[in-house]
């Protein structure tokens, strides 16, 4: 476990590593027709398989999960992971 920044702490979790999982959440876009600016407003999907890290971030804390082997992701998503919040987070191996 480790103390990543105040409020922020990742750990490991083997009971997690490679449990098939899908999630959704939002996804940050550039709104060009606003000036440019940024704005959270559209629902995504991902299907993976979770890493095992887990992240608590804040106080009260909001718990996440990392998702990688992405057999599902939006089609523009570059990254290999991602953090989903674990609410939004469905066991397909259950």
């Amino acid at each position: 476990m480790t103390q990543d920044a105040a409020n922020e702490t990742t750990w490991f979790d083997e009971s997690l590593s490679g449990r098939a999982v899908a999630a959704d959440g939002g996804a940050e876009f550039k709104d060009a027709a606003h000036t440019g600016g940024y704005a959270v407003a559209s629902r995504e999907s991902f299907k993976g398989r979770l890493t095992g890290w887990r992240l608590d971030q804040g106080d009260p804390p909001w718990r996440w999960l990392e998702i990688g082997d992405l057999v599902a992701k939006p089609h523009d998503f570059e990254s290999a992971t991602v953090w989903c919040e674990q609410s939004y987070i469905y066991f397909l191996d259950e």
